[in-house]
């Protein structure tokens, strides 16, 4: 429990830190007469745009990769393998070049 916690503490810090770094977070401290306030704001607009990029910024590495790996993806592949199990099984086994006495040879 105490190691999911530090784990929590440590996501949170960084969250705040990459937060105020891209400027989504902004802290402000007014200090007038005897009195002082200090203003805590979100950005949300710079969150969403930030959000979005980084969609875009994901979907080309994975286009990237799928061209690198040969431009298979995995619809194509669950295609094909939905085309041979609707083949009968009748015409699986006649493409066979060896008969089952031929193989167990």
């Amino acid at each position: 429990m105490r190691a999911f916690l530090i784990v929590v503490v440590v996501l949170l810090a960084g969250i705040a830190a990459l937060g105020f770094y891209r400027g989504w977070f902004h802290l402000s401290a007014d200090n007038t007469d005897q009195k002082s306030s200090t203003t805590f704001t979100v950005d949300q607009n710079k969150i969403s745009a930030d959000g979005e990029k980084a969609k875009e910024s994901v979907q080309e590495f994975g286009d990237k990769t799928k061209e690198a790996v040969g431009g298979s993806t995995e619809k194509d592949a669950s295609e094909e393998v939905r085309g041979d199990a609707d083949r009968p099984v009748s015409a699986a086994t006649e493409s066979s070049p060896q008969t089952k006495e031929e193989f167990q040879e």
